[in-house]
């Protein structure tokens, strides 16, 4: 988790106007969400969700981060929106192309999934 935060802040030191930021606040997300920092994995998932609401991995860490600091409420909405813009994801398929899928990390993310509304 640490190493992947140095090497997203890295990432978004060498390309602040970058058209695709979302992605990189994406990414900063997911990494977030890997140091166990709920709150900075919101606010980077926030962000990018803010330039591009369809970003599926955007709303995939704003559902655990928003789950783990114990907005329910808010992880249902954006489970809803998730399972808007790709209606047959389920936990069991993202798990089983997830590269976190062998790690103790991917197993939380995937029972927060499921505990905020995501098909098991």
């Amino acid at each position: 988790g640490e190493l992947a935060m140095d090497n997203v802040m890295q990432a978004r030191r060498l390309s602040p106007l970058d058209p695709l930021r979302y992605f990189f606040d994406s990414l900063s997300a997911t990494a977030a969400l890997s140091a166990n920092d709920f709150q900075a994995a919101a606010d980077f998932a926030a962000t990018s969700y803010r330039l591009n609401r369809r970003h599926a991995s955007t709303l995939r860490a704003l559902i655990v981060s928003q789950w783990r600091l114990g907005r329910a409420d808010e992880a249902r909405k954006f489970v809803g929106e998730l399972l808007e813009i790709e209606p047959g994801f389920t936990v069991s398929r993202w798990f089983e192309r997830s590269p976190s899928s062998g790690f103790p990390i991917g197993t939380a993310w995937a029972s927060a999934l499921r505990e905020a509304g995501v098909p098991a």
